[in-house]
């Protein structure tokens, strides 16, 4: 058997379609991973801001009720 043989077919279709995928993957994965490094880093810092808020509200809140039960 020789390569045109193991090739030639419905299999050698398949490995070239494998391959091409693969290598649009490659290709992209760069992207893909500091697009997604620059959305976490976007999404952390509006986390620490709203854990800010929040913590603001919180101590208003226990404000209030020490006030309240006087």
């Amino acid at each position: 058997m020789n390569i045109e043989e193991i090739l030639g077919g419905s299999f050698g279709i398949a490995v070239i379609l494998f391959f091409l995928v693969m290598a649009v993957l490659i290709f992209l994965m760069p992207f893909f991973i500091y697009g997604t490094n620059k959305r976490t880093k976007e999404t952390s810092q509006k986390l620490d801001a709203t854990n800010k808020i929040l913590e603001k509200i919180h101590v208003s809140m226990k404000e209030r009720e020490s006030i309240g039960s006087d």
